[in-house]
């Protein structure tokens, strides 16, 4: 599985969206493996917004899963949560247990040792 967080798999990846589209990739636990900041070196080359969000996936080991997201249009992350909630309830799917929109978007708040994965590997990509 190596391949699938190579650079250029990323870029081959990016030939296939559409202008402004989204990748997004299963990263692991990226305190207990080293392949999360690996990808996410990785996909710094190639887009000019990345960031890791996490997810509790209770069979995974430790519970946690970090998850890659990329992508050349950083305001896709700039969605209200009154605007998932009205998406959400537009899916007719919303009797979920764990998921919520205002969740979903929290996801996306790291802790201080996850940040500090995300800014090395987006300072490393601009050295290269």
């Amino acid at each position: 599985s190596a391949v699938l967080y190579q650079e250029q798999f990323y870029r081959d990846c990016k030939g296939c969206l559409r202008p402004g589209g989204i990748i997004v990739t299963q990263n692991g636990h990226p305190n207990f493996e080293e392949y999360p900041a690996v990808a996410l070196g990785n996909l710094a080359k190639v887009f000019t917004n990345t960031t890791l969000y996490q997810f509790c996936v209770p069979t995974y080991m430790g519970g946690l899963q970090s998850f890659g997201w990329a992508s050349d249009d950083a305001s896709i992350l700039d969605v209200a949560v009154k605007t998932l909630e009205e998406r959400w309830a537009a899916t007719g799917i919303t009797d979920c247990r764990v998921y919520t929109p205002a969740y979903g978007k929290a996801s996306f708040v790291l802790p201080r040792w996850m940040q500090e994965i995300v800014d090395a590997a987006a300072k490393a990509a601009k050295g290269a």
